[in-house]
């Protein structure tokens, strides 16, 4: 029912109970996330490590849902910690075997670290930087799928102006082949004469292909780590 306040006061009177300290803790670090307050958040779900539980399920949870809210607060070193640590207690868990590697890449990129760590509204800056690199006049811009942004603009070639369309994604997991081709469907209804997908992350052998005959730019970490030094300088 999002009565945050009522719900914060219940789960306090619950946490004196031994028997739900952990669950009443963890609660009220989802609901302070809720409210956009990362410090209570953060302090309750470090209490409810702390005390621990008998159930290793819900801590291998509670230190995954942590280690994404920490980096979105900046603080990729202590989420890297907790993601080894889930993945040392269940290696298959979700998609953090990812996590720590790309994370870990990252982390060695001050650039990179920036980006990934940014606000919704500084990754969408460093989008329309990005594109401006590539002499890319944006004339609108939509939010997608988490951490994702897509521009429509266009860019000279020859004597006129042709439409573009840019993806850009602060993506963890590689890019794989059904996203180009989701570009360039994005392409043919904007009636774009080409493509751009630029990715924190790493693309397929089969994205690579795909985009290999068809009038789309992939830029992967390796490249957007380079113009990512216009963007920051």
């Amino acid at each position: 029912m999002r009565s945050f306040k009522d719900a914060i006061e219940e789960f306090h009177i619950v946490s004196k109970d031994k028997a739900f300290t952990f669950d009443a803790h963890a609660h009220l670090g989802y609901i302070y996330m809720e409210m956009s307050n990362a410090v209570q958040a953060f302090e309750n779900f470090e209490k409810a490590l702390d005390i621990g539980s008998k159930d290793s399920k819900k801590i291998i949870g509670l230190k995954y849902d942590y280690a994404n809210y920490l980096v979105s607060s900046g603080e990729l070193n202590r989420a890297l910690t907790l993601w080894k640590e889930v993945h040392a207690a269940s290696p298959e868990y979700k998609d953090t075997a990812e996590k720590i590697e790309i994370y870990g890449e990252v982390g060695r990129s001050e650039n990179l670290t920036r980006l990934m760590t940014s606000s919704k509204q500084d990754f969408l800056a460093a989008g329309m930087v990005l594109c401006r690199q590539l002499r890319i006049h944006v004339e609108k811009h939509k939010f997608g799928k988490e951490n994702f942004v897509e521009f429509i603009g266009s860019m000279r070639q020859g004597r006129e102006d042709a439409t573009v369309v840019v993806h850009f994604a602060r993506w963890t997991s590689q890019v794989g082949e059904i996203p180009v081709r989701e570009l360039l469907e994005r392409m043919t209804d904007e009636s774009a004469v080409k493509g751009f997908f630029i990715t924190t992350s790493l693309f397929s052998a089969k994205a690579m292909k795909h985009a290999k005959v068809r009038p789309i730019n992939l830029f992967d970490r390796h490249r957007l780590e380079e113009m990512l030094t216009k963007v920051y300088s």
